[in-house]
């Protein structure tokens, strides 16, 4: 009975593998400067900070009544000249 438990084992972790490697293969980690939030259609704004693998920390204008922290899959990155933040947190 030990094998037949080590055998399952052995091909669960291949197929842990295996599934790992495919789910990987169109990953990219994204790395922005200035952005553009989805919902809004507004920007470009600042990055201030990175939480993580998936968070952002935007520098929004005062007037937005919105969280500052976005998760990557609702920007788009901006590329020209990125002006300095407004404030630091």
């Amino acid at each position: 009975m030990t094998s037949v438990h080590e055998a399952v084992r052995c091909k669960i972790a291949l197929q842990t593998d295996n599934y790992a490697h495919h789910a990987n293969l169109k990953h990219r980690d994204k790395q922005f400067e200035g952005c553009y939030i989805h919902a809004r259609q507004a920007g470009p704004f600042q990055i201030l900070k990175k939480l993580g693998h998936n968070a952002y920390v935007i520098d929004l204008p005062y007037t937005y009544t919105i969280s500052h922290v976005f998760n990557v899959e609702d920007l788009t990155e901006f590329k020209g000249e990125i002006f300095p933040p407004r404030f630091l947190t």
